[in-house]
């Protein structure tokens, strides 16, 4: 759990770029969405649990995306996808920095089998970090409040 607030808070803090506004909401799911699927994983015997390993490769969601873009107006399908996309960065980069006791992140997925990590933090490091990652989220929403009030 604190490991998935960790994805939203970081990406909530990246959404208050102006830019990044309209595509704001499929950065979200993007960032949440293989470690959901990981969750539901949950009821599966450890023998099934091999579907959920692409779930944390970059192309296999970029695919992903792409399937669930072409769900919405075809106006609005550019923003599904590289909302997705970019949300999907963030949530591998920040898994990469993790050592990983348990399961299998095969980001290079269907090239690949070899799992990656740098190893720079604990698994721990996000429940200990996550008081500061919500004071970071906050800082920058009443940041970009201010910015736009004075605008």
């Amino acid at each position: 759990m604190p490991d998935l607030a960790t994805h939203l808070l970081a990406q909530t803090t990246i959404n208050q770029l102006p830019w990044i506004r309209k595509i704001a909401p499929f950065t979200l799911l993007g960032a949440t969405a293989p470690d959901l699927v990981k969750g539901f994983s949950r009821w599966a015997t450890p023998a099934e649990k091999w579907w959920v390993y692409p779930f944390h490769s970059p192309l296999f969601m970029a695919i992903l995306f792409y399937a669930v873009s072409l769900l919405f107006h075809e106006k609005d399908r550019p923003y599904v996808f590289a909302g997705g996309i970019i949300g999907v960065s963030i949530h591998v980069g920040l898994d990469l920095l993790q050592i990983h006791l348990i399961g299998e992140y095969f980001i290079f997925f269907p090239f690949s089998f070899q799992t990656v990590s740098f190893g720079l933090f604990p698994p721990e490091a996000t429940l200990i970090w996550l008081p500061v990652t919500i004071a970071v989220t906050a800082a920058a929403i009443i940041i970009r409040k201010l910015i736009v009030k004075r605008a």
